[in-house]
Parts: structure tokens; sequence; C-alpha cells
């Protein structure tokens, strides 16, 4: 309990000159009531004390024969109380005032990070966790030199030149109670970080991050349906899918059919059923460093929410597949805006976790879905490797789709791969393998 000694009682000269302390005589065998404090503060969320040594300054003869009441105030809500002190006839109110008087905690994944040239440093690296009882805001400091209070705040931050660096992550609650941690970013050539580091890598410089047409109504965009599929045609030189047809005619919408040529690919799983292979295959995305994207359906997140929770706490992406992996050009554009929040507000109910990627089930979509779809705030994420994985009892032989997996590997490839595939399960650890034998890695899927 924390006691601010901010109030100052009148003592009588004859009472200080005798070294009372207690109760102060005033005539007639009356005595006045002497509080340490008229105001006591207390962190919301703490204990009151019933201790009345607490708050009164006596002997214990005296305060023995004392009463507290401090029944009216309710520790978890702040605001102002009134508590008394009586000693026979003798009553003293006196405030306890509950407030946010804490700072937010900030828990930081690491205090030390490596981060290559050429990117952004964004606070989902290097912050794990802000903790307040109020409201609060965080961010990197945009000047150091500030007194805490004078300093602004920023998502991200940038490095021009390979070097050493000091960056700060700043909470304020809404009460003005502020904390400051620092991070160590020490800026490498790609490549350059020791073994041992926490490597931070912006996979933005690799990735679409257009932010798509500006949406009117949606009755100005075509409701057609169109089955995505990649085909057999590949560039001779990249051997990456020759997909033309999908980028030019819809590529003006937020929407990821492959990513730009680099060293990198993407890994992503549909889960519409649990088969018993998901748990195994994240023990494998884990052993091997690898992040993926998980596109769930609201059945799925309501059937396995260990699984779920697994995905979130181990750095995955969950997606949208819809709340009833719908055949969205059936739908409405009302109905399709109610498929994605159903889903969405549930996962942020539950998990407290914001979507913002999408697929459409089967890559069954319209114009007017992936309009409906960036009118919500998602990027919608088609791919550019697939095989037929999702009929559990008909899967393909493992020794086959192992080959198919790595020697179709390509600069900036999306993999959808079904999450209840058996076959998955059993080649997914040689496949990675077999693509970074091949000079690829692996990315995570970020937000723009």
């Amino acid at each position: 309990m924390r006691i601010h000694k901010n109030a100052v009682l009148r003592f009588t000269a004859a009472a200080a000159a005798a070294g009372l302390t207690g109760l102060i005589c005033s005539g007639c065998g009356e005595y006045t009531i002497n509080l340490i404090s008229d105001e006591v503060v207390i962190n919301v969320g703490g204990e009151v004390s019933k201790d009345i040594a607490d708050y009164v300054r006596a002997s214990g003869q005296l305060m023995s024969e004392m009463t507290l009441d401090v029944s009216s105030v309710n520790p978890d809500m702040i605001g102002r109380y009134t508590a008394t002190v009586t000693h026979g006839d003798s009553v003293r109110k006196f405030t306890v005032r509950i407030a946010d008087i804490e700072a937010p905690q900030i828990e930081l994944k690491t205090d030390r990070v490596y981060f290559e040239t050429g990117g952004v440093l964004k606070l989902e690296d290097v912050v794990e966790s802000i903790n307040d009882i109020s409201g609060y805001e965080y961010g990197f400091s945009d000047d150091m030199t500030k007194a805490d209070r004078d300093k602004g705040m920023e998502k991200s931050i940038s490095f021009d030149k390979v070097g050493e660096y000091t960056a700060e992550v700043i909470a304020k609650d809404e009460y003005g109670n502020i904390s400051v941690r620092e991070v160590g970013v020490f800026v490498v050539n790609e490549g350059k970080a020791p073994e041992d580091a926490n490597v931070v890598t912006d996979f933005s410089k690799y990735m679409n991050t257009d932010d798509g047409v500006e949406i009117t109504d949606f009755a100005d965009y075509g409701t057609t349906g169109v089955y995505y599929g990649v085909g057999t045609a590949v560039d001779s030189g990249t051997g990456r899918p020759i997909i033309n047809y999908y980028t030019n005619d819809y590529g003006k919408f937020r929407v990821d059919f492959m990513q730009p040529d680099s060293k990198y690919i993407w890994l992503t799983f549909n889960e519409i059923q649990e088969n018993g292979n998901t748990g195994l295959i994240l023990n494998t995305l884990g052993k091997k460093g690898v992040k993926a994207v998980f596109f769930v359906t609201l059945n799925y997140v309501k059937n396995n929410p260990e699984l779920v929770q697994r995905m979130i706490d181990e750095g995955h992406v969950i997606g949208s597949y819809t709340a009833n992996c719908s055949n969205i050009p059936d739908l409405t554009s009302k109905e399709l805006t109610s498929e994605l929040d159903t889903l969405y507000n549930y996962v942020y109910t539950t998990y407290g976790y914001e979507m913002y990627l999408f697929r459409a089930p089967s890559g069954y979509f319209s114009e007017q879905s992936l309009a409906v779809a960036q009118s919500l705030g998602y990027r919608t994420v088609f791919w550019s490797f697939a095989y037929a994985d999702w009929d559990i009892s008909n899967q393909p032989d493992v020794s086959e789709s192992l080959k198919n997996a790595v020697e179709k590997a390509h600069g900036g490839a999306i993999y959808q791969l079904s999450g209840a595939s058996s076959t998955n399960r059993e080649i997914l650890s040689d496949m990675i393998d077999g693509i970074r034998a091949r000079g690829y890695e692996f990315a995570e899927y970020q937000k723009f």
C-alpha cells in the first residue's frame, strides 16, 4: 500500500511539547484524532489496508480503542472515497483516492537485436506486450533527447547505415504515467549477423505492399465467379508460374497471387477440419524456424482452441477462410461482409487477435469479393504452388509429393497446403530442407 503523507495536521503547543502522538487532548475528556494524512492514495486494483496504524498516529492503547471504516472504498474503481476513524464520540473523515499511479509495464522480446540494412524495424519485432490497468499508447521514441513527457511515438524506425544504435520503446497511459525501455540495435549487412543473434528481418522489401485501388460502390464490380488456378506454364528462366491473366485483370486490388521474385518463399495452410496433423506440422515448423499462415474457418477455431492459441503464441499468422468456407461469388456483398466479420469478431474476442489476410475458399472468387475484402482491411492471398492434398481419404504419394514440392520451388512462391493432410505432415521437414538446399529461405507474412 502506498500512502502519500501530504497532509499536515494541526497540533496544540502543549501536545507538541509533551511529545504526544495519536489522540490530542482538547479538554473535557475529548480528543482530536491525529491522522497521518487527510488523503491516502492507492493504486487501482491494490489492497486497501485495514490496519489502523496505516492511517493514525497514536499509542497502541489508543489505537486499540479506535474503529476504522473503509467499507465504502472500491479498490478496483478509480475515484475518491470517504473513510472514517472513530474513537468514542470523535469521528475523523479522510479520503482514500484510488488512482492509476503505476506506469505501463513494457515486456520486450529482446533488448538487443540485429537488423539487416534496407528494411524497417517495427514495434512487433521487439515488443512482447504492454500491460497497464488503464488505456495506453506506445511506440518508438521519435527523439530520445527530449523529456519523456514530450516524446512522440513512431510505429517503426529505419536505419540508413551499418552501425550500432540505441532505440527506445515508450509507453504512456491515460493518466500520464510513462515507461521507457531501451533496445540495442545492431544494423548489419545481409547475412552478417552472428549465428546466435536475434536477427530481425524486414520481409516487406520482398513482398507486395500496394494498398490496392480505391474502392467505390460494390455494385461497380463484377460478381461472376472465377476459379483460380496456376496451371503448368512457367517462366523458363525463373521457374515462376505465368499468371498474367489474373494479375492483369485483378492485380489492381490488394491481392497476392505470388510475391515478387526473390530468394524467399511463404508457406500457408488451409484449416477446415482437424485430422490430427496440425500439431505435428506446428512441431516441424518450430524445429525448422519457419513461420506460416493458417487460414481458418469459424468451426475450426471453435473446435480447436488449443491449436489456434498455439499458432498465435508461436508467431504464425491466422487468416480468414470465411466463417463457413462459403462459395463467395454466390454471396452478396453484405453476406460476404457478415461472413468475414463473424469470424473476425470471434477470433478477436476469443484470442485478442486481429486477422488481416483472407483467402477465397477453393480459390473461387469474384471481382466484387476482392473489393469487399479490401474494404474490410484484408489482403487477399492466393498461391503459386498447390497440389491435390485436401482429400484426407485419398492422400497423394509421399515421395512423389515431396519431389513435386521441392522441384517447383521458385522465388516469391506462396505455397498452399492442407493442414489436414497426412502427406504434408510427412513431407514437411524434408520439403523445408530440400527447398533451402536449392538456395531459398522461408519468410514471414507481414502486415502492411
